[in-house]
């Protein structure tokens, strides 16, 4: 994956690889979203559909009503939000010595099963936790990283899927999501860091970072005729720390339905190597996969160890109750 992404054409925004019994879709990320990316996944692999098109493709392109609708169905929810849209939250920053760096990509896979995702169900339930199970996964994986050494930033970003402002009925294709900084005492606390979630949510912060970020783009074309890609951080802290960003797909019905080369549910795979924009960013990308619970933590190895994070990742997804009961974490 490391090596398709260093060397693809970067005039394709959409491309498509086989390499023997793997497929690899690349989807340059202000075009479409984990939705599209799934979507795509399915249409190519599910050979007992061939001829057939599905029901997404057969959509109109989508609207720029779409975010207007999704302002609208927030501002509903929370009639204030026009008046926070400007407001930052504090987010805490980097040491200020730095060492020069260059970008070295790199990504750890893990994949629990079942039975673990049954026995934090069993947890969840003993110890009447009102929380999600998605929280119970990325709080999980905050302590994994301090079980190895890391200290993680308390500001955690996590990505927001802003169809959840629209009518049932609405359909888009594009890139709907919106990634947010979440500020916290202990992103470890899977109560603290669910309450937080459902905050953002409530306040309709998701859709209104969206229509800033149109607007942001719109003026930016208007202004200039040609866009040049910032060459990004030349510099890393002499003491990184990790930066974490959560996207958690749930159980996407997609997954299920794709047309696997191999029957044994436990040889299936559907990584998500995802850019990590600045130097201590580690992208966590989660699902479930057949019943098991899938990630894949994209870093930069010049960085963190890739053993390391390797570790942490693996703990996180074969024994997430042993790490949110342990009280030193």
């Amino acid at each position: 994956m490391t090596r398709l992404i260093a060397e693809r054409d970067t005039s394709l925004p959409i491309w498509v690889t086989i390499a023997g019994d793997r497929l690899f879709v690349f989807l340059e990320h202000g075009l479409g979203d984990g939705r599209l990316t799934l979507d795509l996944s399915l249409a190519l692999t599910d050979a007992t559909r061939a001829g057939v098109i599905p029901a997404w493709q057969q959509q109109p392109p989508a609207r720029a009503r779409a975010l207007p609708q999704a302002l609208l169905g927030a501002i509903k929810a929370n009639p204030r939000l026009p008046l926070e849209i400007t407001k930052k939250s504090p987010v805490e920053q980097s040491q200020p010595a730095t060492v020069p760096w260059t970008p070295a990509p790199t990504a750890a896979y893990a994949r629990g099963t079942a039975d673990t995702l049954a026995e934090l169900a069993a947890w969840k339930k003993s110890n009447n936790l009102k929380t999600s199970t998605a929280a119970l996964l990325m709080a999980a994986k905050v302590r994994a990283l301090r079980e190895v050494g890391l200290d993680p930033y308390r500001t955690v970003h996590i990505l927001f899927d802003g169809r959840r402002y629209l009518p049932q009925e609405a359909h888009v294709l594009s890139n709907f999501a919106a990634g947010l900084e979440v500020p916290l005492d202990n992103p470890g606390d899977p109560l603290q860091l669910a309450a937080a979630m459902r905050s953002v949510a409530a306040q309709g912060r998701p859709a209104a970072n969206l229509a800033v970020t149109a607007a942001k783009v719109a003026m930016s074309r208007r202004l200039t005729r040609s866009h040049n890609a910032d060459a990004g951080p030349s510099q890393a802290p002499a003491s990184p720390r990790p930066k974490m960003a959560f996207t958690d797909m749930g159980n996407a019905p997609q997954l299920e339905a794709i047309g696997w080369t191999t029957t044994d549910p436990a040889q299936r795979q559907y990584c998500a190597m995802v850019d990590s924009p600045t130097p201590e960013a580690v992208t966590f990308t989660s699902g479930r996969l057949t019943g098991g619970a899938t990630d894949t933590a994209c870093f930069h190895h010049n960085v963190f160890s890739a053993d390391v994070i390797q570790k942490a990742m693996t703990n996180a997804v074969s024994d997430p109750v042993r790490l949110l009961s342990a009280k030193d974490l």
